[in-house]
């Protein structure tokens, strides 16, 4: 099929910035970096690794702590401009931050992205797996990570997200450095250290 991007362009055309990843324990007001000039929100994934509520400024996600991780994922606009595209009717970004809402001693981590647009696409991999940004209606199989020696590449979502395999502490959680990929989805081109963040 001629003139069709390959899947990485596709997923990254929207991304404005590399990744910030942030962990903590209870209800915080997470500062960002200063937007890009051109970016109209902050995507984002909010995982829950324990505790009943897991939120933020889009919506929660509530259930028992049972020992099954939360999600919750969404898109906070940077800037006011008015967008037909975005559903939500959400306040944009302050300088107070993307507030995490969870009940004291909840553990969480959160990854968070700019971009350009509400929904950006996802790429598809030949075997069907999928690249793509934080923060879209349902999950991309790999996410945008840089390696600890700057190289561009991605992380498998359930090793950030769902599956991440994280000690608690008592400022956040703890993990070892996860494998980048090439855009394939399956050369290892070097590993992200999440605690470098």
């Amino acid at each position: 099929m001629a003139g069709l991007l390959p899947a990485d362009e596709v997923a990254t055309v929207h991304l404005l910035a590399p990744p910030i990843i942030v962990s903590g324990v209870g209800p915080q007001n997470i500062v960002l970096p200063t937007p890009p000039d051109d970016s109209r929100y902050v995507t984002y994934e909010l995982v829950c690794f324990d505790g009943t509520t897991c939120g933020s400024p889009a919506g929660s996600v509530e259930g028992p702590d049972d020992g099954d991780v939360k999600i919750e994922r969404g898109a906070v606009p940077t800037t006011a401009h008015d967008d037909p595209a975005n559903p939500l009717d959400v306040e944009p970004l302050t300088n107070e931050g993307l507030h995490v809402r969870v009940e004291e001693g909840t553990h969480w981590r959160l990854y968070v992205v700019f971009t350009d647009t509400y929904q950006p696409p996802s790429g598809t991999l030949p075997g069907g797996a999928t690249l793509g940004l934080p923060g879209g209606e349902s999950a991309s199989d790999y996410l945008p990570a840089t390696t600890s020696d700057g190289r561009q590449g991605w992380v498998r979502y359930d090793d950030v997200i769902t599956g991440a395999d994280v000690d608690l502490t008592a400022d956040g959680v703890r993990q070892a450095p996860v494998a980048v990929y090439a855009e394939d989805g399956t050369t290892l081109i070097g590993t992200w250290d999440l605690e470098l963040q």
